[in-house]
């Protein structure tokens, strides 16, 4: 009788183990799946903003894109590498593009002075050789105003020999028609007849009479380029925007 009663103690309190360690186990497993939870949200929240980012970059080249940071855990030092990697490649293809606009205008004056110099060379007498070259710097670059001077230097004046079409009615403005003379020295044109290339980036408060007159006329930045032959400059081409 002893045996049977200290058996089934011993049963009844297998059993009441059992009970608590079924207990503990489902509450280990619920809380195992709240911490999950929890943690699936803390993770999926910052991947899912960062694919959100990936995709407008890749869909729309879209590189001003930047992924918000939502902590300071290793996904938000994730979140700054990526934006970080986004600022380079911003960086890389806005220098690429500058590089192929710069490529793009080099190969534009070079196909312009193709240009002119087949023209030029399908003619024999100055006028027309340099209203050739007027005409493709006003259609082509452009410019506002052109006209080409050429050079006494015995007298040290300057006559305007061709202005372009376009330029015309500025020109007549400014009593700059064919044939008027431009003197050297008092309008700061002494450096160009001496071979050296002038480029006045504003003249809107210049000194010179030359440059003066054509602020005047609504004109702010200006190149004058020599002429040469065979080392000698022989006139000048003036050409002006109405932009500084």
């Amino acid at each position: 009788l002893y045996l049977r009663w200290d058996l089934g103690a011993l049963h009844r309190e297998i059993a009441l183990y059992a009970l608590v360690a079924a207990c503990m186990t489902g509450f280990a497993m619920l809380l195992a799946w709240l911490l999950g939870r929890s943690l699936q949200r803390q993770i999926s929240g910052p991947v899912q903003v960062l694919g959100r980012a990936a995709r407008a970059v890749s869909e729309r080249q879209d590189y001003s894109v930047r992924a918000p940071k939502l902590g300071n855990d290793e996904l938000g030092t994730l979140t700054d590498a990526f934006n970080h990697m986004l600022d380079q490649l911003a960086a890389d293809i806005g220098e690429r593009q500058a590089a192929a606009g710069r490529l793009q205008r080099e190969l534009s004056r070079l196909a312009l002075l193709n240009r002119i110099t087949r023209a030029v060379g399908e003619r024999q007498d100055l006028r027309s050789i340099f209203q050739v070259v007027i005409r493709h710097l006003e259609e082509d670059v452009p410019i506002d105003f052109g006209c080409i001077c050429l050079y006494d230097p015995q007298e040290e004046i300057l006559t305007v020999t061709t202005v372009g079409a376009r330029s015309r009615e500025t020109a007549l403005e400014l009593a700059l028609t064919e044939q008027a003379r431009v003197p050297v020295d008092r309008n700061g044109l002494s450096r160009c007849v001496r071979g050296e290339l002038v480029y006045e980036p504003d003249i809107g408060s210049s000194p010179y009479p030359f440059p003066a007159t054509l602020a005047r006329g609504g004109l702010r930045s200006l190149v004058v380029a020599p002429l040469r032959a065979e080392s000698v400059v022989f006139g000048v081409l003036a050409a002006a925007r109405s932009q500084p």
